[in-house]
């Protein structure tokens, strides 16, 4: 009776372990193959009223990814990334990237934070959003999207100037 007790015992350990590591173990997520992107970059200098002069480089990238099905596309996620350096004085500047908005106005509102890669060799920081809402178009469609994105420096004149990464989601 006490070997089988020692054994049940020690499958129920073993489980319970397996369970605790899977539970923990980080998501990893694979996407489509199938993807559109586009990149802007944006240049802007500052003036910073008795502070100087602030610099700004920033990379913007805009990728849809979608699923062929017939002639038409599901667009599963879009991601927006922004990497950028910096040299200021007395006010550091920074960016903003805003809402993927569809020619047809459909707006992604809702977005979830992401980690990124990026060589910090070339830019000082850098942050990623992704968005998950699905919508469907023809491969052909003339629909494009568009992600706005701000770069700013607090105190300076004058203190924004916008920029866009425009994307074309015909496939075919």
């Amino acid at each position: 009776m006490y070997k089988v007790n020692k054994i049940i015992a020690l499958c129920l350990t073993t489980i319970m372990a397996l369970g605790a590591t899977a539970a923990l173990s980080p998501t990893a997520y694979a996407y489509e193959n199938n993807n559109i992107s586009n990149t802007t970059t944006k240049k802007q200098l500052f003036a910073v009223p008795e502070g100087g002069w602030s610099t700004i480089t920033a990379k913007v990238d805009y990728i849809e990814y979608y699923v062929p099905s017939g002639s038409n596309n599901k667009f599963t996620s879009r991601v927006s990334m922004a990497v950028y350096k910096t040299a200021a004085a007395t006010s550091t500047p920074y960016v903003t990237v805003g809402n993927v908005k569809h020619s047809n106005d459909k707006a992604f509102k809702k977005w979830s934070e992401i980690s990124i890669i990026f060589d910090s060799s070339k830019w000082d920081s850098g942050f990623g959003k992704e968005n998950t809402d699905s919508v469907t178009y023809s491969a052909t469609t003339n629909v494009t999207g568009k992600l706005a994105f701000l770069v700013s420096c607090d105190g300076a004149i004058p203190a924004t100037s916008a920029g866009s990464v425009d994307l074309n989601l015909k496939t075919k």
